[in-house]
């Protein structure tokens, strides 16, 4: 069952399950790099503020700047990926920071929304011979970017811990290891995921300042030490580690 977020499946395995409001709300466009006249930096980057951040990746081999803007919002609406917002009220949070950043969010010919929700972790992801993967197993926030990732993940490992079945019957045991072999990556990710939002939404000045400043310095002087701290969820191998 990878149906996501509002899943039917997991629904019918353990019950219908409220989702809980992050109090976030994300907002998402895309522009082609050649409309911008000061584009972002290449590579990934977030732009942190007061209970707000941004983050601005390319695409499509650099031709499309992807603006993804998180903003507290005390007041949730519906789950949706479809729902276009209005420019201004992106343009309320966004206007005054950085010039390429304000470029992207003027030049954007459209904005989607969706308010940011959040699950409990599951006890259990199968049933039988049903599984879930994905959103519908280990939902998280934009925070990391490892989504879709995770997703993936789950569908090769999924498929290498049901390699050995020979049987139906042998179908619940190896569903069973999918999830041993899931369930502590995934749920480190979402952890950190959330936490992310927090600390990139620091409220003070000087706690931003005191934060990101030796992050920076070490970041000039060691980079290994602050690229190592992301090992853990890129240096995994998902296509020739055994399954647990």
């Amino acid at each position: 069952g990878a149906d996501g977020l509002h899943s039917v499946l997991r629904q019918q395995m353990l019950g219908p399950e409220q989702p809980r409001y992050t109090g976030n709300l994300a907002w998402r466009a895309v522009v082609p790099t050649e409309a911008l006249s000061s584009p972002p930096p290449p590579t990934a980057c977030v732009w942190v503020g007061q209970g707000c951040h941004a983050v601005t990746t390319r695409l499509r081999a650099g031709s499309m700047v992807n603006f993804v803007g998180v903003v507290e919002t005390p007041a949730p609406s519906e789950e949706s990926w479809r729902q276009e917002g209005d420019r201004a009220d992106v343009a309320a949070v966004f206007d005054d920071w950085d010039a390429s950043l304000a470029e992207v969010v003027a030049k954007a010919p459209v904005f989607h929304r969706w308010a940011l929700f959040d699950r409990a972790p599951l006890p259990r992801w199968s049933e039988g011979a049903v599984t879930l993967l994905g959103d519908a197993a280990h939902p998280m926030m934009p925070s990391m970017a490892q989504g879709a990732v995770q997703a993936m993940e789950d569908a090769w490992r999924l498929a290498m811990a049901l390699a050995p079945a020979r049987s139906a019957q042998d179908v619940p045991e190896a569903l069973a290891r999918f999830f041993q072999d899931r369930i502590a990556r995934t749920l480190h990710i979402q952890r950190v995921s959330l936490a992310n939002a927090g600390m990139f939404h620091r409220a003070s000045p000087l706690g931003r300042l005191a934060y990101y400043t030796p992050m920076a310095i070490v970041a000039a002087l060691m980079p290994g030490i602050v690229h190592g701290r992301q090992d853990p969820v890129y240096g995994y191998d998902a296509v020739h580690t055994p399954v647990l």
